[in-house]
């Protein structure tokens, strides 16, 4: 269980010292520290090396029970020793082999005259956890946002950059922003947007003496810019000044009800849900090109992992959008009832004659005209759910 905590990484082999103070390893790492682990514990063990891939055969008095197929081992020495795969998110149990190696024919490497003992210059590092928040702020003349998050450990840490890229942009950025506050491994940063769009953000703590460089999960973030409007502000104040209906029907409109979010919010899950079916997809396909052969296994374990990755931050994402379009409901229903009792004013007025019928009339086709408003954004987030 000690091994699945660490993570997936390709490296050079490293004394098993330094793999479990990393954190992280592939392979090779992973078998000679399951090996160490096993022969501190009086287990006899050898290193089972393919021409791309190792693992470790482990010695038993008895055939395992616990696999959930046929059992695998290797003969060396008048002994069987039982395959144990070290590497790989699906749980291989003693006995099991990849159905890629079933085949293979490795070499196998005596453990038994292996030192105990690492040299004084082993140097480690660790592995820092670095987490995220935005804040979406509609300012004058664009959006600001308000970043923050924290590192741990901070010891000898400076400031995290962040990073963004647009969602259908592949590249990194410096996000040209303002840090506002960095103590104890907490910070806090503010960027007006000069962009529109959604982009990606993203915090990085740089590499240390001691620690490794770590980045935070990405978030996605709906900005905006007047700059990128400027045209079209143009043209609107052009017709206001020719058209004062126009402006009159602007501010009356702006007056009536909340802003419309739910289409910004249906587009982003559809467009994540579409996201994580293919991702989906992806994986099965490289499931399939495993067992025909056509990659290896590293390969395989690193994609998937990229994969599975981006599918967690799709799901959190969805959950955030699904918490949004709930609020959302939430509005809605207040604004509903709020007009609902406004009619009921109104008609009140109009039999106590304390209005007029045009007066009435206006008041009463601006409220209908919102409700339709109302009652179609609710069908469109309850089809979309």
């Amino acid at each position: 269980m000690l091994i699945r905590q660490l993570r997936y990484r390709e490296r050079n082999p490293v004394y098993p010292i330094e793999t479990l103070a990393d954190g992280f390893g592939d392979c090779d790492c992973f078998s000679t520290l399951a090996a160490s682990i096993m022969m501190a514990g009086g287990l006899k063990v050898i290193l089972v090396l393919y021409e791309s891939h190792m693992m470790i055969g482990v010695h038993l008095h008895d055939p395992p029970t616990q696999n959930r197929d046929k059992y695998y081992y290797w003969v060396y020495g008048d002994r069987r020793y039982y395959a144990a795969e070290t590497t790989g998110k699906y749980e291989w149990r003693v006995g099991e082999l990849p159905k890629s190696y079933a085949d293979a024919i490795p070499w196998l490497i005596d453990t038994s005259n292996a030192k105990w003992t690492a040299p004084g210059g082993v140097v480690a590092k660790f592995i820092r956890h670095v987490k995220l928040s935005a804040k979406a702020e509609n300012g004058p003349f664009g959006t600001i946002l308000h970043i923050e998050g924290t590192v741990d450990p901070s010891d000898d840490a400076g400031p995290p950059v962040v990073y963004y890229r647009r969602v259908d942009d592949e590249h990194w950025r410096p996000l040209a922003g303002r840090l506002k506050y960095w103590h104890r491994g907490q910070f806090k940063f503010m960027w007006t947007g000069d962009i529109s769009g959604s982009i990606w953000i993203k915090a990085v703590v740089p590499e240390t003496e001691n620690f490794f460089e770590e980045e935070s999960l990405p978030l996605m973030t709906p900005v905006w810019s007047i700059t990128t409007y400027l045209p079209l502000i143009a043209i609107l104040l052009c017709l206001a000044v020719a058209t004062p209906a126009i402006s009159i029907y602007w501010r009356r409109g702006r007056a009536t009800g909340a802003p419309n979010v739910t289409e910004p919010l249906m587009e982003n899950i559809s467009r994540l849900k579409g996201e994580f079916a293919s991702i989906e997809g992806k994986i099965e396909e490289l499931s399939d090109i495993l067992l025909e052969e056509k990659m290896s296994e590293e390969t395989y374990k690193g994609l998937r992992a990229k994969y599975e990755e981006r599918a967690r931050a799709i799901k959190s994402k969805m959950k955030e959008l699904e918490a949004m379009i709930s609020s959302e409901l939430e509005k809605l229903d207040e604004e509903e009832r709020q007009l609902k009792r406004r009619v009921e004013v109104l008609n009140a007025k109009k039999i106590l004659g304390d209005i007029s019928e045009s007066r009435f009339d206006m008041e009463m086709s601006d409220i209908n005209k919102r409700l339709e408003e109302i009652m179609r954004r609710k069908r469109l987030m309850a089809t979309s759910s």
